[in-house]
């Protein structure tokens, strides 16, 4: 008798981990019993050994499973399993005695097998039963499917593919896309870290800085998005020190005199200094009118 449907067991794991886990389903002999670490950060799964990590109980309908050894401890999953040959040994002859007990080893192998596919086939892709008979599920040759997309034709059959239809790529990917990767792209994914992948890339680094310069503000480094800005507006009620920038009547001044009160006048006072003017002009004909002081006017010669 098979009395559970169950070929696997699994645990979700935790370091520090638990010395003894159930397996709820039969087993015949210990070396059917497969046990195998699984974790989360891409590491690939790692299969135990019995009796050098792992013990079983005598088979039974059920069992346990000790961990004699120390386990990674960045293991998340332990999942223990039952796997059969797929072969039948015994030969049944005709006039001989017929031994139950052999028999019914037999028939639960038999039902234990048959669980061993159908859970594998559980995990295989497979089409709907409501798609319409005669599809093949066959797999394009190796020369046709190497370096590769796994797409499917207007038929819904297995087909390879340069690249995927109708999603635009660049120049660049489209090499990539056809199984030609660049040096280039090589390098960026041999990258140690991301200041080499940046300079791979050609990117510059976030600490960068863009500098606002005279009569600006909002500058800084890349690590931020930056709004540059004209200097503040002189304000007659404010006093200000050497070095301050203000913006006055289109003209950008620097202070020069700490205490400074008065009202910068162009081209430069003892107390502002004209740095550069912010209005400028430009005339595809002779401009009309007189410009202000410290204006920049482009003009078209005749």
């Amino acid at each position: 008798m098979l009395p559970s449907t169950d070929r696997l067991a699994q645990y979700a794991l935790e370091y520090p981990f638990d010395d003894e886990y159930v397996i709820d389903f039969k087993y015949w002999a210990k070396g059917q019993i497969a046990a195998v670490l699984s974790f989360d950060d891409g590491t690939a799964d790692e299969t135990l050994d019995l009796d050098s990590d792992y013990e079983l109980t005598d088979p039974d309908d059920t069992g346990t499973l000790t961990k004699i050894s120390d386990w990674n401890h960045a293991a998340t999953r332990l999942t223990i399993y039952r796997t059969l040959e797929l072969i039948q040994e015994t030969d049944y002859r005709n006039g001989e005695a017929l031994n139950m007990d052999t028999l019914e080893q037999d028939l639960d192998y038999s039902a234990a097998r048959d669980q061993q596919i159908a859970e594998a086939l559980a995990r295989a892709a497979t089409w709907p039963v409501t798609d319409p008979e005669g599809l093949s599920a066959e797999l394009p040759s190796l020369l046709l499917r190497a370096g590769k997309f796994a797409a499917w034709n207007e038929e819904g059959e297995w087909a390879p593919a340069d690249g995927i239809p109708g999603v635009p790529v660049s120049s660049s990917w489209a090499t990539i896309l056809e199984g030609e990767a660049s040096s280039f792209i090589e390098a960026f994914l041999d990258a140690a870290d991301a200041a080499a992948a940046q300079s791979t890339l050609g990117v510059p680094p976030t600490t960068r800085k863009i500098s606002a310069g005279i009569g600006l503000s909002g500058g800084g480094d890349l690590s931020a998005d930056r709004t540059l800005s004209w200097a503040p507006a002189y304000s007659a009620s404010a006093t200000y020190a050497a070095g301050d920038i203000v913006t006055y009547d289109g003209n950008v001044y620097v202070c020069i005199l700490t205490g400074t009160n008065q009202t910068p006048a162009f081209p430069s006072t003892s107390y502002w200094k004209w740095v550069w003017s912010l209005n400028v002009t430009v005339s595809t004909d002779d401009p009309s009118g007189t410009p202000d002081d410290g204006d920049i006017w482009i003009t078209r010669e005749a």
